[in-house]
């Protein structure tokens, strides 16, 4: 992923041009994509810092289901590194969300299906 030198810096640039133009909320997306990225390049502490910088952002009704899919990568990252307890919190934060007393709508039911998801799954 960081064939190119000054990836990082050239992506932050982007993220914040994207930022100011269309919005917290896509900016938030390119940054749960990049997370999502570095999980399967097998660099939990990058996904985790990626990450919770897009959590910030997703913290709108307009954005839940993608908040859903940061905590859950989160999760994620936390248990490939060894933080279980950490991994399992964010994991159950997961479906806070989507109860219909944080955002004061109640959501469509769908059933709950387990199943591991790789991280490029998720996004």
């Amino acid at each position: 992923m960081e064939i190119v030198p000054h990836y990082s810096q050239l992506f932050e640039t982007i993220v914040e041009t994207t930022h100011k133009r269309t919005g917290e909320i896509a900016a938030a997306r390119m940054l749960l994509r990049r997370g999502a990225q570095q999980l399967d390049a097998d660099r939990p502490y990058e996904a985790i810092r990626t990450l919770g910088r897009a959590l910030g952002r997703l913290y709108k009704h307009e954005s839940r289901e993608d908040l859903v899919r940061a905590l859950y990568l989160c999760g994620n990252a936390y248990d490939r590194v060894g933080l279980l307890w950490c991994g399992s919190r964010h994991s159950a934060n997961c479906r806070l969300p989507l109860q219909p007393v944080s955002f004061g709508h109640t959501p469509k039911s769908r059933p709950c299906k387990r199943r591991a998801f790789k991280p490029s799954e998720v996004v």
